[in-house]
């Protein structure tokens, strides 16, 4: 038993890594070049970016699915396989003789359907892979896990990137797009035997969906209220984030190489900070945790206020590594604090809520981020007689977001100290 728990850790170690990987084709800097290549604008390529958050929603249908032991761990496995296919054949699009609109909108219907596959089952595994894990250690195994995942990030961003860059200096983009398109459908395979490996869920953990008792216990649940408002905050960051992909390569100048090289002191950076903080959060809660991370996001976007083309290359680099250790903060404590506060047995369902509803947050703060970034090209980026880019005045809004998130945990969910008899 002890060895089957074992080899399922090292699986799960290694599923998450190899999601991490498909996540950066599909995200970011080289979803913006793809985009780019078919001449979707900077404003609705943000928007298509932020289709991840917007399908969180689904993650709401974790109220009503019903899926139990060895039947979720192959419902689970499956629709991931199905997903990441989706996600391989939009590589595909830039060599197909379709006219932009065509293509703008293919590629529209089949992302946002990976994505709505993805969380659909995302409550689910989250719910079975951390079953597998106990309470007292899983600070420490998540951030073991994200250090993983981080770790062949970097050389895999850097290594797409350059390749990347390498064909699109040749005029041979296309076949850039193929070889990416080859690299996604082997992670995806890779990604489904990891699965494979995974024990399935124990049946006691987590049982099957009765909706009438989920939103009841939930509904009652006032911790789980303000880890809602929380989530919520978090996502309101969407207003600026999807829109640095389009700022790096379009204004600030960045090459797909030095994207990665971002990123690869990013990952450096939240690996440095993942272990001491995952054993703070076992040690303290994840509600102190949550705390600093939103903290230290809200100095990172604060800086980017003030990043345009000219200072670019180092306000940036500064500020992905304030954002890489705030992640390592954030996107730890957002999951597990409701393990923290909620019945183990309907952690799915739970994490199903919290997602929806923050992803619905983060799509609309997104539009509201899209229609700033139009109105401001529309002004030529001029503001009271002076240059300034919607990213600069979005980065404030996510700035104040974080502050707020920051003093609403450390009053409303930190551990209340009792006070000693006198």
């Amino acid at each position: 038993m002890k060895q089957n728990r074992c080899r399922s850790k090292i699986a799960y170690h290694f599923e998450a890594a190899v999601e991490y990987l498909i996540s950066i084709l599909v995200t970011g800097a080289f979803l913006t070049a793809l985009l780019n290549e078919i001449g979707v604008s900077d404003a609705i390529s943000g928007t298509i970016s932020s289709l991840t958050t917007f399908a969180c929603m689904v993650q709401m249908a974790s109220l009503f699915i019903k899926r139990n032991g060895r039947q979720l761990k192959h419902w689970v496995s499956l629709l991931h396989l199905l997903n990441q296919l989706l996600f391989a054949i939009l590589y595909l699009f830039p060599s197909l003789k379709l006219s932009q609109t065509t293509k703008a909108l293919l590629m529209v219907g089949i992302y946002t359907a990976g994505l709505f596959i993805s969380q659909l089952v995302t409550p689910y595994k989250l719910a079975w892979l951390m079953s597998l894990v106990e309470p007292k250690t899983r600070g420490k195994f998540t951030a073991v896990k994200e250090m993983i995942s981080l770790l062949f990030g970097m050389f895999f961003s850097l290594i797409m990137g350059m390749v990347v860059d390498h064909f699109q200096a040749a005029g041979r983009i296309q076949e850039a797009f193929m070889i990416c398109n080859i690299v996604l459908v082997i992670l995806a395979l890779v990604h489904f035997l990891l699965l494979i490996l995974c024990d399935p869920p124990e049946t006691d953990k987590i049982k099957e969906t009765n909706f009438k008792e989920n939103i009841h216990y939930l509904y009652k649940n006032k911790k789980f209220h303000k880890i809602l408002l929380v989530s919520s905050l978090f996502q309101c960051t969407q207003i600026v984030i999807p829109f640095y992909g389009v700022y790096q390569l379009n204004v600030l100048g960045f090459s797909l190489t030095y994207v990665s090289v971002l990123t690869i002191f990013q990952s450096l950076t939240r690996m440095t900070v993942s272990l001491p903080l995952g054993k703070y959060a076992d040690h303290t809660s994840w509600s102190k945790t949550l705390y600093l991370g939103f903290l230290m996001q809200g100095a990172a976007f604060f800086i980017n206020f003030f990043t345009i083309p000219s200072n670019g290359h180092i306000l940036f680099f500064i500020y992905s590594m304030l954002y890489g250790a705030s992640m390592a903060a954030l996107n730890s404590s957002l999951m597990n604090i409701v393990f923290e506060y909620v019945d183990p047995t309907i952690s799915a369902a739970a994490l199903g809520i919290e997602n929806a509803i923050g992803g619905v947050t983060g799509f609309c703060a997104s539009l509201i981020g899209g229609i700033v970034i139009s109105h401001m090209q529309n002004l030529g980026n001029q503001l009271f007689g002076h240059t300034i880019y919607a990213q600069q005045l979005l980065s404030i809004f996510a700035c104040i977001a974080c502050i707020t998130g920051a003093v609403y945990t450390k009053r409303k969910l930190f551990p209340k100290v009792k006070q000693k008899a006198m």
